[in-house]
C-alpha cells in the first residue's frame, strides 16, 4: 500500500450532551462535552493496545495485539481517535478498518483470521463463506476494530463511522485497497441471568432464555442486519472474574463475531443515528 496522507478533519469537534442522575433524588442534569476527532498517531499506541485488549477480552493473549495496533497506527488513510485534551491527549475511543485480504501475510492478520475461524467453525455456512473470501476471486473483507471507554456517549459512534465511510471512499478514489464488500466486527456481550425466584413453572420456562447485554449498543443493530453472526464462549476464561459481568447475577461474558455487508452497515449507522437523536 502506497504511503499517503490525506488530511482528516484534524481538530474537528462535536459537542454532546450527557445525562447523569442521582439515585438519591431522581434529579438528572445534562453536561455538554466537547470531543475532538484525530487521525491515529504513534503517541496513541499504548492506549490503542489497551483498548484492543479490552475489545478482545480474555482471549486477547491469543491475538497479536501489538501487531494489530501497529497496523492501525501505520494506516494514514483511514481511522479515527476521539479525544478531549487535544492531539496529545489519550484516545477515549477509536475506530479503524484493516483489509484482511491485503494484509493476509501479516502475522497479526494470520492469527486473528485463525481465531475467527476457530470461533465460527460451528456455523458451517458462515465458516465456508468466510473461507471463500480469501480465495483468489473472493470479495475483500474489512476487519473493523472499534472500542471506547465505558462511559463514552453513544453519539460519537455515528460520527466515527461516517468519517470512516468518507475516508474509505477517498482511498478508493486514490486506487487504494479499501473496496470492501463485507466487514467482520469482533465485539463482546454478556448474558444476564433471569431471576426466577417466585415465578410459576410455566413462566420460568418462558423466561428461561437469557437476556443478551451488548457492551456496544450499536452491535445489536449490526446483528439484526448481519449476513452471519456468532456468539461464542471465550477460550481463556480461568475464573469468575473472567466470566462474570456482575458478581451478584454472574452474567457471563461472551464474544461476538458479526459479518455484515457494506450496504447493511451504512443502514445500521443511519438507524442508530436516528435512534439517538
Amino acid at each position: 500500500m502506497e504511503e499517503k496522507t490525506r488530511k482528516k478533519r484534524e481538530n474537528s469537534s462535536s459537542i454532546y450532551e450527557t445525562t447523569s442522575s442521582s439515585s438519591d433524588n431522581d434529579n438528572s442534569s445534562s453536561l455538554q462535552v466537547d470531543f475532538e476527532f484525530f487521525n491515529p498517531r504513534l503517541g496513541d499506541l499504548y492506549t490503542l493496545r489497551t483498548l484492543l485488549r479490552q475489545l478482545i477480552g480474555p482471549d486477547s493473549d491469543s491475538i497479536d495485539i501489538n501487531g494489530l495496533s501497529d497496523l492501525v497506527i501505520c494506516q494514514t488513510l483511514v481511522g479515527s481517535t476521539v479525544k478531549m485534551d487535544g492531539i496529545e491527549g489519550d484516545p477515549l475511543a477509536f475506530l479503524s478498518v484493516l483489509n484482511m485480504n491485503y494484509y493476509c501475510e501479516k502475522e497479526c492478520i494470520k492469527r486473528i483470521k485463525s481465531y475467527i475461524m476457530t470461533k465460527i467453525c460451528s456455523e458451517k455456512e458462515f465458516y465456508d463463506f468466510f473461507c471463500t473470501c480469501f480465495e483468489g476471486t473472493g470479495p475483500n473483507i474489512g476487519l473493523i476494530l472499534s472500542e471506547r471507554l465505558i462511559n463514552m456517549p453513544i453519539q460519537v459512534v455515528p460520527a466515527m463511522y461516517e468519517m470512516l465511510f468518507e475516508e474509505i471512499q477517498w482511498a478508493q478514489d486514490d486506487k487504494e485497497p479499501y473496496n470492501f464488500e463485507y466487514y467482520i466486527i469482533i465485539s463482546r456481550s454478556s448474558q444476564e441471568r433471569v431471576d426466577q425466584k417466585g415465578l410459576k413453572k410455566r413462566r420460568r420456562m418462558a423466561e428461561s432464555k437469557k437476556k443478551t447485554l451488548y457492551f456496544h449498543q450499536e452491535d445489536e443493530i449490526f446483528k439484526e442486519k448481519s449476513l452471519y453472526s456468532v456468539t461464542y464462549d471465550y477460550s481463556q476464561c480461568k475464573g469468575l472474574d473472567d466470566v462474570s459481568y456482575d458478581r451478584n447475577n454472574e452474567a457471563r461474558h461472551q464474544g461476538e463475531i458479526i459479518m455484515i455487508s457494506k450496504e447493511k452497515l451504512k443502514e445500521a449507522i443511519n438507524e442508530l443515528k436516528t435512534m439517538i437523536t
